[in-house]
């Protein structure tokens, strides 16, 4: 590591990939840490600002490479294309019946109305399940159909750790099958 009044360069060899993902992403924390001592002085009254200025740049030098060389070192992220997630999604090859299609929404709203009711069977409440469905179209070559249903809903932990995330099922976890089983029992 080289330390120097405005700038700090880390010079690593890493062995494995997952050493070369983790001075990075500490070198990126730091970055983010540097960046905020700067705004947050920024707006201090300059006598205070003036008194503890860093003259260091928010960004720290990096010379961090793979001793492999034939590895090719980045920072790739798996993405995915949002268009064409959904024009898969609504294409035939996934349900080449549309019945299919309908039958998954219709059975989402029915384990969702069947927790609902164990939940307030468990609770000594009444509970009366309601499902509708609705057929919006106003055009054949565009259907439109809504499933609406009374029954669990959404917090936003189940938004963002299944709803939002291709390929997990709410329905499928183990947070679901537990408390499921421990309502149904």
């Amino acid at each position: 590591m080289e330390v120097k009044e405005s700038r700090i360069t880390l010079h690593a060899s890493c062995a494995t990939p997952q050493q070369f993902v983790d001075i990075n992403a500490f070198l990126d924390w730091v970055d983010e840490e540097i960046a905020q001592c700067v705004e947050l002085l920024e707006e201090k009254p300059e006598s205070t600002a003036s008194q503890y200025a860093l003259r260091l740049v928010p960004l720290v030098r990096r010379k961090v490479k793979m001793r492999d060389t034939s590895y090719l070192a980045g920072g790739f992220r798996f993405q995915l294309d949002y268009d064409e997630i959904i024009n898969l999604l609504m294409d035939k090859a996934l349900y080449p019946d549309p019945i299919l299609f309908l039958r998954e929404l219709l059975q989402n709203a029915l384990d969702a109305c069947r927790m609902q009711y164990a939940r307030a069977q468990e609770e000594g409440l009444t509970y009366r399940p309601r499902i509708f469905v609705e057929d919006l179209s106003e055009e054949e070559a565009d259907p439109r159909i809504v499933f609406q249903d009374n029954g669990i809903g959404m917090t936003e932990d189940i938004v963002k750790n299944f709803f939002l995330r291709v390929g997990k099922s709410y329905y499928r976890s183990g947070e679901f099958l537990a408390t499921r089983e421990r309502l149904l029992a």
